[in-house]
């Protein structure tokens, strides 16, 4: 598996906050220890341009515009780092995405996470919307007709949903607890226009353990084989785990293994490549063997 990653990442950061440097640096010190290389993200021509493929260019040149620390809503902070930041983890995506593409499995192990940030807004601890930028890049750069988004973050990428909502080249699905927030992501909200059916959502009740979620992700194999996508982007989030402080799941460090075994066994089922965002997680050793259990389970076979 290729690992993506920069020290750079490290320097949007609020350390009082949820969201801070320690959560990537708890991640690099397990893979370290286990021996496991990253490297760095590859520049994007003109990456400014894609990102406002994705969002409005009012509200790219805002965050641009940023020289001090701020905060853009009540939970997600500004610095004077963050564009720069945000822009390397746009191209840590997209470098995931292109080898997803060429069948190499990959983890952009970015920050600030993205599959909040609307078209028009960035919130719930996210700037731009990493996930959906790659995925845009993959379908207008490259020879990609269909990218599957799988959202497993404990809470529903409304971002994301609503960027892709009237579209059937891009097929969302998330699996969240529900009710949390940001409040979105009903059974109902199914997509509109040539977007009708091509959002799923998999809402899951507080304390939805490894056994339940697992039932669960059988839609989404049933929907991945039926749509046949070129390659399967994650929205990785590991606030799912069942001591992750802002939210209220089961899942196991086992749980994690399994989830990414059942991946990569219907990646292999559609003969493609599968590339993780990183998103949330805010219990350390929840995230960090979280993310160590799914880079073992596709780097080895």
């Amino acid at each position: 598996m290729i690992i993506i990653y920069s020290d750079d990442f490290l320097k949007h950061n609020k350390e009082n906050h949820p969201e801070n440097k320690n959560r990537l640096i708890a991640i690099k010190n397990i893979l370290d220890e286990k021996g496991y290389k990253t490297i760095e993200p590859k520049p994007i021509k003109n990456v400014e341009n894609e990102i406002k493929n994705v969002h409005s260019e009012e509200y790219v040149n805002f965050i641009k515009s940023i020289r001090s620390n701020t905060i853009l809503d009540f939970d997600t902070y500004l610095t004077k780092e963050t564009f720069k930041v945000s822009i390397k983890a746009v191209e840590a995506s997209i470098n995931a995405a292109e080898y997803a593409l060429d069948k190499k499995h990959s983890f952009a192990l970015v920050r600030p996470p993205g599959h909040h940030a609307c078209k028009n807004k960035g919130m719930g601890f996210c700037i731009f919307n990493n996930i959906a930028i790659a995925s845009q890049y993959i379908l207008n750069k490259k020879d990609a007709k269909k990218v599957l988004i799988l959202d497993i973050d404990a809470h529903h990428g409304n971002g994301t949903q609503e960027i892709f909502y009237y579209r059937n080249d891009i097929f969302y699905i998330s699996l969240h607890q529900y009710p949390a927030y940001p409040g979105t992501g009903s059974e109902k909200e199914i997509g509109k226009g040539k977007g009708k059916n091509f959002n799923l959502n998999i809402p899951l009740p507080p304390y939805t353990n490894d056994e339940e979620y697992l039932k669960k992700l059988e839609i989404f194999r049933k929907v991945a084989l039926e749509y046949n996508p070129d390659l399967i982007l994650v929205s990785a989030g590991y606030d799912t785990y069942k001591d992750d402080p802002l939210t209220q799941m089961s899942i196991t460090i086992e749980g994690f293994e399994k989830i990414s075994k059942y991946i990569k066994e219907t990646a292999k089922m559609l003969d493609v490549g599968v590339a993780f965002i990183l998103e949330g997680g805010y219990n350390l050793k929840g995230l960090s063997h979280g993310v160590l259990e799914t880079i073992n389970v596709f780097s080895f076979s």
